[in-house]
């Protein structure tokens, strides 16, 4: 999960609950706070920011290349 510190429609304590929930479902997951002032908007405009954390989340879960799947 990505939050942004900003956000107020989806607030980072709601995903970092998400996150909770998956891992405790046996789920790969990862919560991660973007230090951020757009609001909501963030996610359109930090994808340099988004792009590192996703491709890392990926590679350690063999997901990148169409391995493994939950």
């Amino acid at each position: 999960m990505i939050a942004f510190s900003s956000d107020w429609l989806y607030p980072p304590s709601a995903s970092g609950e998400i996150a909770d929930a998956l891992r405790d479902l046996g789920k790969p997951a990862e919560f991660h706070v973007i230090e951020a002032p757009y609001g909501h908007d963030c996610f359109l405009l930090e994808e340099a920011r988004q792009t590192p954390i996703i491709r890392q989340f990926l590679g350690r879960h063999s997901l990148a290349g169409g391995g493994a799947r939950g």
